[in-house]
């Protein structure tokens, strides 16, 4: 033995080195196969969510009344008779209790494939209504703060993996189903179910817009410059936007889109184009972040994806997907879809009229049931082997819906 150090001690010390580099690389991978063991053994949590009515016109106001709007509609079922129901229904935040068609339909699906390898998961619902007004429906905090919805309160967004919003935003035929691929970090003038603007107040002054037109020469090739101030961003800044066609944005606006290592890009580029299995097919149509697009839905999507994106910041494991983030502060994948009104009574498509309270939402249950497990049981459905769509495809597609992006 004396010889063999003496003579091999260099080899006999590499020889111990790689071996425990070994056994610390074998038992690395036992522990990362272990956490993934226990991530797929856990349930996959998604929220879905929806806004009560906007305009708040039948005497007594109600920001919690839920008739008309298909989003809220979809998850609570029939219009309740009582205002304060749905409000109760929020509060005590039990996915049971929500007996929409669209619950109904979601249900269905007990476990989905969350990736490329086969890997199955159960998964679990959870649902809330919230009302549609700016930051959050009760009253103790008026502070203007980018990263407040209506829903941040009622529900902790970073308890779930998957959180996909729905609104109310296809209002023309063929009716459309919009996924939105981003969101702008302003908010437009208008006022929410509480009669209030963004900052909370009553008074309109503040956004009311304020137009400058300087004449172009059309002979001279001169354009018509328009100034116009009328949406503020998260700060409380005014948005300036200059040039005959708008161009030019002081301060800018911020566009806040998926984080580049979250799937929801992924996902989204690959579903757009397709049509939903209901009796009246919907197209899905992928919409990049755009000026008319600066409501509380905007807001919405805005704070969502800043959750998503910090999470993915904060995770130095490339590899460590949806759930990983989740664990890590989540959520891992947020999305917000527009859809259209229910079906006109008797119809069999929506109609674009003043009353929607008794508009059928079986057929539109069945399509946003579609698009949403599209996103969640992407692998198990084959949607992964669906060519992306490209940034200018998806600009040429939004252009047949008059939707125009703002990058």
């Amino acid at each position: 033995m004396a010889s063999i150090n003496t003579r091999g001690g260099p080899l006999l010390t590499w020889g111990l080195f790689l071996g425990t580099a070994v056994v610390v690389v074998v038992r690395q991978r036992k522990e990362k196969q272990r956490k993934k063991q226990k991530q797929v053994e856990r349930p996959l949590t998604v929220l879905v969510t929806g806004f009560c009515d906007w305009e708040v016109t039948d005497p007594p106001s109600n920001i919690w009344r839920c008739y008309t709007n298909p989003s809220g509609r979809l998850l609570i079922g029939d219009a309740p008779d009582v205002c304060a129901s749905t409000q109760t229904l929020a509060e005590q935040g039990h996915a049971a209790l929500y007996q929409g068609l669209l619950c109904t339909e979601l249900r269905k699906t007990t476990q989905v494939t969350v990736d490329a390898d086969g890997t199955t998961r159960p998964v679990l619902w959870d649902f809330i209504v919230a009302p549609t007004i700016w930051r959050n429906p009760f009253p103790d905090s008026e502070v203007y703060n980018p990263e407040q919805t209506p829903f941040t309160r009622l529900k902790d967004l970073t308890r779930y993996d998957i959180v996909y919003h729905i609104g109310l935003g296809s209002y023309e035929a063929p009716w459309p189903i919009f996924l939105e691929l981003g969101a702008l970090d302003c908010a437009s003038f208008d006022f929410d179910a509480r009669k209030r603007y963004p900052d909370g107040g009553a008074d309109l002054a503040p956004y009311n817009p304020t137009y400058h037109q300087e004449k172009g020469d059309e002979a001279a090739g001169t354009p018509t410059i328009i100034t116009t101030k009328n949406l503020r961003n998260s700060t409380g800044q005014l948005q300036v936007r200059t040039g005959a066609s708008f161009a030019t944005r002081v301060p800018p606006w911020t566009v806040r889109e998926p984080h580049p290592r979250s799937p929801v890009a992924t996902k989204i580029t690959r579903i757009t184009g397709m049509t939903t299995t209901s009796t009246t097919p919907h197209t899905i149509v992928a919409a990049l972040a755009r000026a008319d697009n600066a409501f509380i839905c905007n807001q919405t999507n805005w704070t969502g994806l800043t959750l998503m994106n910090r999470t993915y910041d904060n995770d130095d494991d490339d590899d460590g997907g949806t759930a990983a983030a989740r664990t890590k502060g989540g959520p891992g994948e947020v999305y917000f879809m527009h859809v259209p009104w229910g079906n006109a009574p008797g119809k069999n498509c929506p109609e674009d009229t003043d009353v929607h309270t008794d508009d059928d939402f079986t057929d539109l249950a069945t399509a946003a049931a579609d698009v949403i497990l599209n996103v969640v049981d992407f692998y198990g459905r084959g949607l992964h082997h669906k060519s992306p769509k490209s940034r200018h495809e998806i600009e040429t597609e939004m252009a047949q819906y008059d939707l125009y992006s703002a990058n």
